[in-house]
């Protein structure tokens, strides 16, 4: 949910600038530094947050495979604490991470510390149904694109009921990304999905706004 405040043009989607930060390496730099900011924003109210809080960061290549990264994943963990959150890691296919033995013990080293992962946007090319041969996942992400679409679009809907179908054998959650009316979420948990995000509950907000207006009021 990341978002550029330009001070000229204003706030620009991360559609717009996250490619270019991958092709160019800034991506490793963005998101450690995304990741101290959680950090940063969480610690003052880190004892109102529900327990098993969820913390999801989109990780390329790039950052999966950098020298450090398991490290601050696991710092973050500990700042904030691991009976508290749980950090989801979310694999994408836009700059997919190799299939390789090196990345397999990354990532079932920080597996064993607690550590989650998701593959985002399910559905939509080959890579993510590597990944689901290649790592054990805990989450797949229903792209947007067909939770929308489900309601009126019969083929739509038989995506869906096939992507819950293949969750559900290994036991994976299901989360319905880019929720946007009642309709649409009602029409999943009929399917099965566990989990909802879009606009119908929130749009992106600023840290200190969502401080103020979730964490506070529901710890208040």
């Amino acid at each position: 949910l990341v978002r550029w405040e330009h001070p000229q043009t204003g706030i620009i989607p991360p559609d717009q600038f996250i490619p270019l930060a991958e092709s160019s390496g800034l991506i490793v730099i963005m998101t450690r530094q995304l990741m101290k900011q959680t950090a940063d924003i969480l610690m003052p109210v880190k004892h109102l947050l529900p327990d098993n809080f969820h913390i999801g960061i989109n990780v390329s290549a790039g950052c999966f495979l950098a020298a450090g990264f398991e490290k601050e994943c696991l710092n973050l963990v500990k700042k904030l604490g691991n009976d508290k959150i749980k950090l989801v890691l979310e694999l994408t296919e836009r700059n997919p991470i190799p299939v390789t033995p090196e990345a397999r013990a990354i990532f079932d080293s920080l597996h064993q510390h607690n550590i989650t992962f998701a593959l985002d946007d399910f559905g939509t090319g080959y890579a993510t149904y590597r990944y689901l041969q290649a790592f054990p996942v805990d989450f797949i992400k229903i792209d947007k694109s067909f939770v929308q679409m489900a309601s009126v679009d019969e083929i739509s809907g038989h995506i869906v009921d096939n992507i819950v179908e293949l969750a559900r054998k290994p036991g994976l959650s299901i989360v319905a990304e880019g929720v946007e009316t009642q309709e649409q979420a009602d029409l999943m948990i009929g399917k099965g999905v566990h989990f909802l995000q879009g606009y119908l509950y929130s749009p992106p907000v600023p840290g200190n706004k969502f401080i103020s207006e979730w964490v506070m009021k529901a710890g208040g």
